[in-house]
């Protein structure tokens, strides 16, 4: 019978090269940093990111071994703000452009998330490249339940102790204690 021995110090290396990389890539240090890293996490961007007592990362859910999280505040203006207690699963993919995503306490966050403040590109054909578009705050309030491969568009908020479904698409508010779910997301029932 052969050892594992190896194969775990082949994947200690590998992990500490990942996180090694993802460090060197971040050209944005969060202002608040308590987060526990479990996943390598790319932090970029002109504005501020604050990490209270989360976790970025689970072993051994899914993307573990070939994801990371990104989280961009990209101009001055742009604010990222995950509360104590909240769990950012592997892949997540927050993006705020001049707004705000703000997490708060004791959310649950899927694989693959994916929250953006803007639409990055006008939908007027003509001003697709001239920067002129809207963002608009995301707020995820206390112990929201997100699934895996759910879209948070603009101008979001979800009430707190909601649940939304896996691979849903939310375009509009959620009311606190519901289930929504769908493309786009509406409410299924009541909690």
């Amino acid at each position: 019978m052969t050892s594992s021995l190896p194969n775990r110090a082949l994947r200690r290396l590998i992990r500490e090269l990942r996180w090694w990389y993802y460090l060197a890539m971040s050209d944005n240090t969060p202002r608040v940093d308590r987060a526990t890293r479990l996943q390598p996490t790319l932090t970029t961007g002109a504005g501020s990111i604050t990490l209270q007592r989360c976790t970025l990362g689970y072993f051994p859910s899914s993307g573990y071994w070939n994801g990371h999280c990104y989280l961009e505040a990209r101009e001055a203006t742009a604010e990222i703000v995950v509360a104590d207690g909240v769990f950012l699963n592997n892949g997540a993919t927050l993006v705020a452009e001049r707004s705000s995503i703000r997490i708060d306490s004791d959310c649950l966050i899927g694989p693959w998330v994916q929250i953006y403040d803007s639409d990055f590109h006008a939908l007027a054909p003509e001003l697709r490249t001239s920067g002129r578009h809207p963002c608009a705050p995301v707020h995820l309030e206390r112990n929201v339940f997100v699934g895996a491969s759910v879209i948070i568009l603009k101008g979001v908020t979800i009430g707190h102790n909601s649940v939304i479904g896996a691979g849903s698409v939310v375009i509009n508010d959620i009311p606190p204690q519901t289930i929504a779910a769908g493309n786009p997301a509406r409410v299924i029932r009541s909690l």
